[in-house]
């Protein structure tokens, strides 16, 4: 008889892009300040539906939602556009220099945070956490080129669409890397 690993109650991933469509939709119809304050808000209702579901907090959201919050508040009350433009590059900055510091102290956070559901080899999850880090630091860098070069409309869908596509095709790019490094167990009969 096998023991499988208990996978803990997660949050479905689709429902934590919602304040980000929300965010779009606010700043199309009422402008980027309205988006701002819907994002913030549905962040923070979004972090406490994630916590009743699962009964657990975890780090990611937690950062994203007071990243959100801090820089959505500063954008508001000096009404100044930057602060959650910026909040974009923070965030994938902080992304990669926390999934590099955790290489420094020999630990892997995206196998700490993805274990129960990805069995690969160590050298899969070190392949792994550098093209992330490369993948995080590269969206930081595109970020401010656009949000220094275009409109702020233009800006919102570059966030919302581009970046979300960019992270799924990333994503799938890295399933033949998984399934090489895959530990494949062996059934007991």
């Amino acid at each position: 008889m096998t023991t499988e690993k208990k996978l803990e109650k997660r949050y479905p991933v689709f429902l934590e892009i919602i304040p980000i469509f929300l965010f779009f939709i606010g700043n199309k119809y009422f402008g980027i300040y309205v988006g701002t304050g819907i994002l913030m808000v549905t962040s923070l209702l979004n972090l406490i539906f994630a916590y009743i579901y699962t009964k657990n907090i975890h780090v990611i959201p937690v950062i994203t939602c007071m990243l959100a919050v801090i820089f959505g508040g500063l954008t508001i009350f000096l009404h100044d556009p930057s602060f959650i433009k910026i909040k974009v590059t923070l965030l994938n900055l902080f992304f990669a220099a926390s999934l590099f510091v955790g290489l420094l102290f020999k630990k892997n956070f995206l196998k700490i945070t993805l274990n129960s559901q990805l069995e690969i080899t160590d050298y899969g999850w070190n392949l792994l956490i550098r093209y992330w880090i490369t993948f995080f630091l590269l969206l930081a860098v595109l970020n401010e080129v656009v949000y220094r070069n275009v409109d702020t409309n233009t800006w919102v869908n570059f966030k919302v669409f581009g970046i979300t596509i960019l992270t799924i095709i990333f994503s799938v790019a890295q399933l033949p890397i998984i399934n090489k490094h895959k530990i494949i167990k062996e059934k007991d009969d």
